[in-house]
């Protein structure tokens, strides 16, 4: 795609404003995309990437709210550098793997799903809300938690884990941070496992990471790693 081409996809980041501060007082600017298509969402970002040192990312309107209650617990705060220090001696699939024993799990492609949740979210944040392309001033996606100190609260990892599981999986897939809200991340992947094995062990870390499956049962993991399976496109979700 030619630099035209780009900025004709791009949204006008002239118009950026302060959207919030991070807990150590690092400005995140932002452009409205209210009634922009979920596909052209995602052409948005990748066409910014081109036009500015920042991270775009997609957020919708609550994130910055939602943070501020949960910086005000206890251990969450710190600056990004320190988050990055710690975890650089931090190496996710190195902990011990906590799956059922004694589990039979079927195969791929049997004739019957489990039926995703109605209200899964996913798919560039929901239409209906306010959505803005957000300005992060860090070099990759993997670095977003640690600058919004994003984590730490309910079954979520805290930044520091967090931090190095997203940089863990772009090394190893190529997945990249594109929209986040209070409850949801979702990944645009270059890599994604291509054989079964790969698929098993993937869905594995999700469900450990999110509530990618309500339950976590069996016949549900299933379907989840055989989406996975060659899938461009990963959502993790908390509640």
């Amino acid at each position: 795609m030619s630099l035209v081409q780009e900025r004709l996809l791009a949204p006008e980041l002239a118009d950026a404003r302060p959207l919030f501060r991070t807990p150590m007082g690092v400005e995140v600017t932002g452009v409205p995309l209210s009634g922009v298509p979920a596909a052209e969402r995602l052409r948005m970002v990748l066409a910014t990437r081109a036009l500015t040192q920042h991270w775009p990312m997609l957020i919708d309107a609550a994130l910055p709210t939602q943070l501020e209650y949960h910086w005000t617990l206890p251990d969450i705060a710190m600056p990004l550098n320190e988050v990055l220090t710690r975890a650089s001696g931090v190496r996710p699939g190195e902990e011990p793997d906590a799956r059922p024993a004694n589990v039979v799990w079927p195969e791929f492609g049997r004739p019957e799903r489990v039926a995703r949740p109605a209200a899964a979210p996913g798919a560039l944040l929901p239409a209906e809300s306010q959505v803005y392309l957000a300005l992060m001033p860090v070099e990759s996606g993997w670095q977003v938690p640690g600058l919004l100190n994003y984590g730490g609260w309910n079954r979520y990892p805290d930044p520091v884990q967090h931090t190095a599981l997203l940089r863990d999986w772009y090394r190893r897939f190529g997945a990249e941070l594109v929209a986040m809200t209070d409850c949801t991340a979702e990944f645009v992947v270059r890599r994604p496992p291509r054989t079964r094995a790969g698929a098993w062990a993937l869905a594995w870390e999700l469900l450990r990471y999110s509530d990618a499956v309500r339950g976590k049962s069996p016949d549900a993991a299933v379907n989840f790693a055989a989406d996975l399976l060659g899938s461009g496109h990963w959502v993790a979700h908390w509640r």
